[in-house]
């Protein structure tokens, strides 16, 4: 990326906004127009400008500056720009992510403004018109301005003040989040809203649920998150190691009795992926685990897999930018990119503590509850389980 310093203060910049009432506000409430998933910018946008606004007053990074900031941006940017390209389309058709981002002084033509603590008065005035409240929201991305026949857009993202009067209000929800660990909360936030930027939307959970901002803020998540330093997949499940863990105080008795493993000093769990193996390990503390037994994948040949467009691209008529529109793209006026893919794998638990041996179905989904899902269905005294870890 070809980057240039940019250093802002405390409201040292107002950001003009064009048309209010057109703006497609992605992350909460407002006006919803026929091409507001549209991302904002595709293959005709080679690069994009983008600015920095930081209330350093409201919105505390510690000891932390606007380069943290823009290492922040620049991180998150990375992220689709991989994620993307690793994704899977029928046809390379509209080309998301693909876009050089260049960072320069705010101005009226700047196409991409991340506002950090600060909204200006048109902003303010629009949430006061819509009775929306601004302290609900931890961030949005906000396209104000969008050209139907070139298929761009412009706008701003906003990640709320942790402090002063555009602080974010919820419950159980961290005090001073930006400045915690080595920022993992403040890039969940802007990659949740750059999302939106590409032309995804929300879906049940993970990285582009709807409550994903606030529910990394809470305060049983927001400490791991804040130091979180792998990457998660959205379209696909592609990496190994630990693909999910955490501590959770309740276990169904199905998934205790299927693993073969005893409630007491199992609170905790971490899933590791090893080639066509998944690792289950339980202990009372996540630096105390064992492991209790492993599922040995059928092979690859035996997987089924379905697909979900993550893009869905409105294509007005007085659009130039496409002349054709591939059929295993498009259903006119829509044209769809990225998809998400859902792989389900059979195979055989082996216990370790108990040993038992039982046929076993994983399935992988990028979208699903938790970090990265993996979910486990099987059969125990005769009856088909869908979800064995919470019991249904």
């Amino acid at each position: 990326m070809n980057i240039a310093k940019c250093f802002w203060g405390i409201l040292l910049f107002l950001v003009p906004v064009n048309q209010p009432a057109q703006a497609a506000w992605s992350s909460g409430g407002g006006k919803i127009i026929i091409d507001s998933e549209n991302p904002w910018f595709l293959k005709n946008t080679t690069d994009v400008t983008y600015c920095i606004v930081w209330n350093s007053k409201n919105f505390d990074l510690g000891d932390n500056g606007v380069d943290f900031l823009q290492q922040k941006i620049e991180a998150s940017l990375e992220y689709w720009r991989l994620e993307f390209e690793r994704s899977f389309s029928p046809v390379n058709f509209i080309k998301v992510a693909t876009q050089k981002f260049h960072i320069q002084e705010c101005s009226p033509s700047t196409d991409i403004v991340f506002q950090f603590g600060h909204l200006d008065a048109i902003q303010l005035k629009y949430f006061e018109t819509n009775g929306q409240n601004i302290s609900e929201f931890v961030s949005l991305a906000v396209r104000t301005d969008y050209d139907r026949k070139t298929l761009r857009g412009k706008g701003f993202i906003y990640i709320a003040a942790d402090s002063g009067p555009l602080k974010f209000i919820g419950p159980d929800l961290v005090e001073h989040p930006w400045k915690m660990g080595t920022g993992g909360l403040l890039l969940g936030a802007l990659k949740h809203e750059l999302g939106h930027v590409f032309g995804l939307q929300h879906s049940s959970a993970g990285l582009m649920g709807s409550g994903f901002p606030e529910g990394i803020l809470n305060k049983q998540e927001a400490e791991r998150v804040a130091n979180t330093e792998v990457d998660l997949d959205f379209f696909d499940i592609t990496r190994e190691g630990e693909i999910r863990g955490y501590c959770h105080p309740y276990k169904s008795q199905n998934w205790l009795k299927y693993l073969g493993i005893r409630k007491e000093g199992s609170e905790c769990f971490s899933l590791v992926v090893k080639g066509r193996e998944v690792e289950f390990w339980f202990g009372d503390k996540k630096e105390s685990l064992r492991r209790v037994g492993t599922m040995k994948m059928a092979p690859k040949k035996m997987e089924t897999f379905g697909w979900i467009a993550a893009v869905k691209l409105y294509l007005p008529q007085e659009q130039v930018v496409f002349d054709t529109c591939p059929p295993q793209s498009c259903m006119k006026p829509y044209a769809y990119g990225p998809m998400i893919k859902q792989r389900e794998v059979t195979g055989e638990y082996f216990g370790i503590e108990t040993p038992v041996r039982r046929p076993i179905i994983a399935t992988f989904s990028p979208v699903g509850m938790g970090d990265n899902i993996l979910k486990f269905s099987g059969m125990l005294d005769d009856i088909v389980i869908s979800n064995l870890e919470w019991g249904y």
